[in-house]
């Protein structure tokens, strides 16, 4: 390998100036890049385009950062921004004690080769050089140690990306995209910088490369470093610390991935205790009776129990038991016979119309063992319709947050357009579950919501629904024929010939609830 790496001015070794680093006061690491009031213009036909426009924002060592957005928001202008590869317009940015915005033409180079790692979708390895050979060249550019230590540190690095050592003399073209991925990641370590870009790791590769650049990535930052991704593909987003978006040069946080069962780190939620929780759920005496050839069926019969915020319920019983009928009673489908019940602190049975049909809007999402997902919709429009149908929002509003809860789900970007019948069955159950979120009810009803489905989706469906409950503050209840669900509940349910035969669980209210109590002190008065 002969190649001239004589500096070609001698100001390239003018020094970098570094300031110490300070702490992150959020997570007590230090802070490895801060940016405020990052902008970059660029001038277009005598138009001003603002690729990035004013962002702020913080990352420390040991994060795992995904930035995502449509094409041309500006993520992989950021990227290079940050990089030094392109210079922002205004505002500041320090990237590991580096101001970044004040470096000279000749310190950014310099800047680059010791602060940062980039990894790009294309790869970008030299054709003519060997794996080994792509490694070294940093080392090399950077005047790093002898020869002889740079070719043991690219093969150490090599084998540690899981690159063999029977591949490090071969060359680009020899090698599968994932592998040719992995040497450039080798590469982007090669003079240990603390922060690594990537700019599309991922989209030139298949679905298990891709699952293996990813893991190696998320396994750089726990060792330390600053991981960045841009990225359009929504799985990468769920296994990250810091999920960020861009539109239109802005950016924002992004929503958290209800789905935590599939995350690499669930974070838990501490629970409050029980007596400063919010009871959503009042019954007393409830009862639902029907009239059957001059008999009287009573499907529901003197049920009494309130549950809380934070609390995920099972009601279970053999069939005809009344299970479904409760269900329906609760969220207003079905009008009790006698008794009372409050769900969010609405009076339940004395809604007539449209008071009726706003609260089930508004206060219960339903999730349906059959998905009940209008075909002639895509996924994105079933979750919209509740909030059509509710109003208040604007078309753009009601078409981002359908877009935030679907992927909170686990519905990935390029699946939101789909049609039902395009989607598996599990699928189709996480679109019902964020369609019973649209309107941000307190309390989810869901009526055999794994029936339908595979042991493993019904295993993901109800972590999805506990997540709901725990971490999202809502309260859910689910009717249920498995008993291995119902181990898992906060509180347990169970019916005969419409009576609560047995209850089990934390906090299950047998006396005349408070809320009622008052409530008919007050209407006494």
């Amino acid at each position: 390998m002969n190649i001239d790496l004589d500096p070609l001015d001698e100001r390239e070794d003018e020094e970098l100036e570094e300031t110490p680093v300070p702490i992150s006061a959020e997570n007590g690491r230090p802070i490895t890049i801060r940016a405020e009031g990052l902008t970059k213009y660029f001038t277009h036909q005598g138009e001003i385009i603002k690729a990035v426009d004013g962002v702020s924002f913080t990352f420390t060592e040991q994060q795992f950062v995904t930035i995502m957005g449509p094409s041309g928001s500006g993520k992989s202008t950021l990227l290079y921004v940050l990089g030094g590869m392109d210079r922002a317009t205004s505002g500041e940015l320090m990237v590991d004690g580096v101001d970044v915005v004040r470096l000279s033409e000749w310190q950014e180079p310099q800047f680059r080769r010791l602060k940062l790692g980039f990894v790009f979708q294309s790869f970008h390895l030299l054709p003519n050089l060997t794996a080994l050979e792509n490694v070294m060249l940093p080392m090399q550019l950077a005047g790093g140690p002898y020869r002889e230590q740079m070719r043991d540190r690219a093969r150490s690095l090599l084998v540690e990306v899981g690159i063999s050592e029977d591949m490090h003399h071969r060359k680009p073209s020899k090698l599968s995209g994932g592998q040719q991925q992995r040497v450039a990641i080798a590469r982007a370590l090669a003079n240990d910088p603390k922060v690594i870009l990537a700019d599309e790791p991922t989209g030139d590769l298949d679905s298990r490369a891709s699952k293996r650049i990813i893991e190696l990535l998320k396994k750089l930052a726990v060792q330390g470093k600053t991981v960045i991704v841009v990225t359009h593909d929504r799985s990468i987003a769920r296994v990250a610390d810091v999920r960020l978006e861009m539109r239109d040069g802005k950016i924002s946080p992004m929503p958290r991935y209800i789905g935590a069962a599939e995350s690499a780190k669930r974070m838990t939620v501490p629970k409050k205790p029980l007596e400063e929780r919010e009871v959503t759920v009042v019954a007393e005496g409830l009862s639902k009776y029907f009239a059957d050839r001059g008999r009287v069926l009573k499907a529901v019969d003197e049920a009494t129990f309130s549950f809380t915020e934070q609390q995920f319920i099972t009601i279970t019983g053999p069939s005809g038991a009344g299970k479904s009928t409760l269900l329906y009673v609760l969220s207003g489908m079905d009008k009790a016979t006698k008794g009372e019940v409050l769900v969010d602190g609405v009076d339940v049975r004395r809604l007539k119309g449209r008071k009726q049909t706003r609260f089930r809007r508004e206060k219960v999402g339903f999730v349906f063992q059959s998905f009940h997902l209008l075909p002639y919709l895509t996924a994105l429009e079933n979750v919209m319709l509740p909030m059509q149908l509710l109003g208040g929002k604007s078309q753009a509003e009601m078409r981002d947050r359908a877009r935030s809860l679907l992927f909170q789900v686990g519905i990935n970007e390029n699946r939101i357009n789909y049609k039902p019948e395009r989607l598996s069955g599990g699928q189709q159950q996480r679109v019902a579950i964020a369609r019973a979120l649209a309107n941000d009810p307190k309390v989810i009803l869901a009526d055999e919501p794994t029936g339908d489905l595979d042991s493993l989706s019904s295993k993901r469906i109800i972590e999805l629904l506990k997540t709901l409950a725990e971490e999202h503050n809502k309260t859910v209840i689910v009717v249920t024929h498995d008993r291995g669900i119902a181990r898992d509940a906060d509180v347990r349910l169970e019916l005969l010939d419409g009576r609560v035969k047995s209850t089990t669980g934390s906090y299950v209210v047998s006396s005349r609830p408070a809320t009622l109590a008052h409530k008919k002190k007050s209407k006494k008065k």
